[in-house]
């Protein structure tokens, strides 16, 4: 009986993760690395709306970047976020896809 119930248990958390795929549906750009240095500032210069925000990491970023003596800014993407409460012009990307 444990074995199926254990069985059973794992089937529905590997469901449920699944069900729980984040879509990348905003269009936007990286357009490069800002090297300024203060609290809000240095950070992944991503454009969205035509609207300027920073984020520190990109997920992902050996696929989405390429190899650095390769790259070309801007990098068009899709990508989901939220922002970040400490300041206004910072995102945490969620999902970011390549666009060609």
């Amino acid at each position: 009986m444990k074995p199926i119930i254990l069985l059973l248990g794992l089937f529905l958390i590997t469901g449920s993760e699944s069900d729980q795929k984040q879509v990348c549906d905003l269009p936007g750009q990286i357009a490069g690395w800002d090297i300024r240095r203060c609290g809000c500032c240095e950070g992944w210069i991503i454009i969205v709306n035509d609207q300027k925000f920073l984020a520190d990491s990109i997920p992902n970023a050996k696929v989405i970047l390429g190899p650095v003596e390769n790259r070309v800014y801007p990098i068009p993407v899709y990508l989901s976020y939220k922002r970040e409460i400490r300041c206004r012009n910072r995102i945490v990307i969620t999902c970011i896809q390549k666009r060609n």
